[in-house]
């Protein structure tokens, strides 16, 4: 599955992007673990900002509000 308007538990979805990317703020309705495989991933709630690049995994809390800034490597 690749975008999906919802995240739906237990399920794997991946995504790529050629060119850096803005989400809209979306709602975590579940905990959700994100692998990041190459790249950027920025999350930003109303109290932290949190980046990863690629080998990092982080564990999102469910119910929280974010922007999400995914950003490809270099070249």
């Amino acid at each position: 599955m690749t975008n999906p308007t919802e995240i739906i538990p237990g399920v794997i979805f991946y995504s790529y992007f050629s060119a850096q990317r803005k989400e809209k703020v979306g709602f975590f309705e579940h905990s959700t673990l994100v692998l990041q495989v190459s790249g950027q991933f920025t999350l930003e709630t109303a109290s932290q900002k949190v980046s990863m690049k690629g080998g990092q995994m982080l564990l999102i809390r469910k119910n929280q509000l974010g922007e999400i800034t995914k950003t490809p490597l270099e070249g």
